[in-house]
């Protein structure tokens, strides 16, 4: 179904990074929506907010969405942390707290599903005695017991110990299982925060900080220089090659939806697209949507021929 964006109502949201919305917009650009937005009956979003965010980028007045109606309020956040968890990239920290989180929204509803507000305490049915074990809660949600804790002790270590976010998960716990290293990497990366952000081992970064601290201000201050400078080359290179494989990536899409569409369009479907129309402006803009399709094309086609004039070059 087609909904107006205007008329959707986005609320409190849990994530407030919105990560890359244009390449998302582009992505739907070339493939279109693949998984609808998820309102409920009154119109309020549940899940999809950057697919929502993605068509305002391109200029889209109405969008895809499915409607679910009659959700408790527990269980509409369940299905956004299941999307946030499952859809977008995550830091490790960020994924298991979504992670953990997730958990404990799916135990609530299924304490609820179990016994209903304003219901009698069930008898001895047979229902299970626990139905919000965490058996249960990882069947729920589709992911593994151990992963659901090991997150959770992620979560923990990291709200012991803020610093520890900057390492790897496996490590954050391995660091949080011994409180002096934990407390020393602590103090290290307070100390000198670009330590934290190399991503450097714990221990690197410990007995990185107590060489600063013994070494003269002069050479302490040039090594601290030269880590943010190499951690700059290292972000900005990683970036680059990202947006490359991206941008191929793109492009590859265009081309895998021009060889798809060949033949789609007969008289047929264009007859049963006609008479599922509403009024002329729909039309109108899918006109205009279309045109711009196939502007994009053609432009694609131009670069191609201007590659192919000279020698051709091999990327490596």
């Amino acid at each position: 179904m087609l909904t107006p964006i205007h008329t959707i109502n986005i609320g409190s949201r849990i994530r407030e990074d919105m990560g890359d919305i244009a390449g998302l917009a582009e992505s739907i650009q070339a493939r279109g929506l693949l998984h609808p937005i998820i309102i409920d009956e009154s119109g309020n979003l549940i899940a999809g907010h950057r697919r929502l965010e993605a068509h305002k980028l391109l200029g889209r007045v109405e969008v895809e969405t499915r409607t679910m109606a009659d959700l408790t309020e527990k269980e509409k956040r369940l299905i956004e942390l299941e999307e946030n968890t499952k859809r977008k990239a995550l830091t490790e920290f960020e994924a298991s707290k979504n992670l953990a989180e997730l958990a404990e929204a799916a135990k609530e509803v299924l304490r609820e599903e179990f016994s209903p507000p304003g219901s009698k305490n069930p008898g001895e049915g047979g229902r299970p005695e626990k139905p919000d074990s965490e058996a249960k809660v990882a069947e729920r949600i589709g992911v593994p017991q151990q992963t659901i804790n090991e997150a959770k002790r992620h979560v923990a270590a990291v709200e012991q110990f803020p610093a520890l976010e900057s390492l790897p998960k496996k490590e954050a716990i391995r660091t949080a299982k011994e409180p002096d290293k934990a407390e020393l990497y602590q103090k290290a990366v307070e100390e000198f925060p670009i330590l934290g952000e190399s991503k450097l081992p714990a221990d690197v970064v410990i007995q990185g900080a107590e060489k600063l601290r013994s070494a003269p201000p002069e050479v302490a201050q040039k090594t601290l220089d030269n880590i943010a400078a190499e951690e700059k080359r290292s972000a900005l290179k990683q970036q680059l090659i990202d947006e490359q494989f991206r941008d191929a990536k793109l492009i590859n899409n265009l081309i895998d939806s021009a060889v798809r569409i060949r033949g789609m369009v007969t008289d047929e479907r264009m007859v049963n697209w006609m008479e599922t129309r509403r009024d002329r402006s729909e039309i109108e803009l899918s006109m205009s949507q279309v045109q711009g399709g196939i502007d994009e094309f053609q432009r694609l086609k131009d670069k191609m021929k201007e590659a192919l004039k000279g020698p051709r070059r091999v990327g490596k």
